[in-house]
């Protein structure tokens, strides 16, 4: 019986690239099943922070800002990582990791040009991933899968 671990990343996270990495050479070989959730950093701090006008604030509800880099402090990164987990398993698994190296290997800035590279590079289907983009209930899961790993008192990335 393989055995299951969840880490919780966030795509704007150096480290989280690097146990993404660590994880790609020794999940099957120690027949672990990696299972990869959401958090973002930006929202953590900014509940941490006082202030009603900051802890208010929610990622999720944020526009994608096409002039930054960062994808809008992750979401759209976020959000792109959700589309590709629609089209199974395996695809999200190529996506993240593609996506990460982009990023922090190569320098690319998440835009959503480098995202729809990435997605075109690992073989997802386009016209369903575009459609997943767009797809508004993805910032629920986002904000879901966030605040489950929050109440279990993650507060950093990557945590396993």
């Amino acid at each position: 019986m393989p055995g299951r671990v969840t880490v919780y990343f966030d795509y704007v996270c150096p480290y989280s690239w690097r146990a993404a990495e660590l994880f790609e050479l020794i999940a099957q070989p120690l027949g672990l099943e990696v299972e990869w959730e959401h958090f973002s950093i930006y929202q953590s701090e900014h509940q941490q922070r006082g202030g009603a006008v900051q802890r208010s604030w929610q990622i999720w509800n944020e526009r994608l800002d096409k002039g930054d880099g960062s994808g809008c402090k992750g979401l759209l990164p976020f959000l792109a990582s959700l589309a590709a987990r629609k089209q199974g398993q395996d695809a999200h698994a190529a996506f993240r990791l593609a996506l990460q190296r982009a990023n922090h290997a190569h320098y690319q800035p998440y835009s959503l040009e480098t995202v729809r590279g990435v997605a075109r590079a690992v073989g997802l289907d386009m016209g369903r991933f575009e459609h997943e983009l767009a797809n508004p209930e993805a910032r629920t899961v986002l904000a879901h899968e966030h605040m489950r790993a929050a109440a279990q008192d993650v507060f950093g990335t990557p945590t396993v």
